[in-house]
């Protein structure tokens, strides 16, 4: 028999990023993206210095790649393949980001080559860029950047209280199979391990999954 989850705590601040990724592709979860954008702001940053290292591009382009990565990291969000997730071998969703993020850059300084044809050839645009990094090293660990939204504006903040009473309110309306079906997803597992471990079929889960992301999207539909 399957014990009965107690507490059961989504607190999205200090979820996994394969676990925010699951809440927000597949149960449309709009704070898990802003959770993931946040989480992902100050990477970002850092791979960008990194690639643009030697390139001598000017202040104005890097600043112009680091608002354009935004775009990227969501990109990624909404392109990325939850089934890779607990795949041996699968690409996860940290990998998926940094490759989206190489690419979309390469695409970026090809389009500055090819439309302006200008650079800075001073290292110092790159230099400072990646100090500009260092100082918003807490955005890793979900601590919002500069500028963004977060626990600090009261707005954003009563929204997410609000958000988080409507999903508790839904999560106590799941039944013990249901409760530890999305545990179980949370946690990397793909619906065909947790068939497995539960001993039953496939299909059962798929259902079960289908149904319970789709009463948890209902019931935070308003805060899309």
């Amino acid at each position: 028999m399957i014990e009965q989850q107690v507490g059961f705590d989504l607190d999205l601040t200090k979820m996994a990023d394969d676990a925010l990724m699951v809440l927000a592709a597949e149960c449309g979860f709009n704070f898990a993206e802003d959770e993931l954008i946040l989480r992902f702001e100050a990477r970002k940053n850092r791979q960008i210095a990194v690639l643009a290292t030697g390139m001598g591009l000017s202040r104005e382009d890097l600043e112009d790649a680091r608002q354009e990565g935004v775009l990227w990291i969501k990109e990624a969000i909404r392109s990325y393949d939850t089934n890779e997730i607990g795949k041996p071998g699968g690409c996860g969703f940290s990998t998926f980001v940094h490759q989206i993020v190489a690419r979309r850059f390469l695409d970026f300084t090809k389009h500055l080559r090819r439309e302006e044809n200008h650079y800075d050839q001073s290292p110092a645009a790159t230099d400072s860029l990646a100090a500009d990094c260092e100082n918003v090293e807490g955005t890793a660990t979900g601590h919002p950047a500069a500028g963004a939204t977060g626990p600090s504006d009261p707005e954003a903040a009563a929204q997410r209280h609000e958000f988080t009473a409507a999903l508790n309110q839904a999560l106590d309306e799941l039944d013990d199979i249901a409760r530890r079906i999305l545990e179980m997803r949370l946690s990397g597992k793909s619906l065909h391990d947790v068939a497995e471990e539960l001993g039953i079929s496939y299909g059962v889960v798929r259902g079960q999954w289908r149904k319970m992301a789709a009463l948890l999207k209902s019931r935070v539909a308003r805060f899309a």
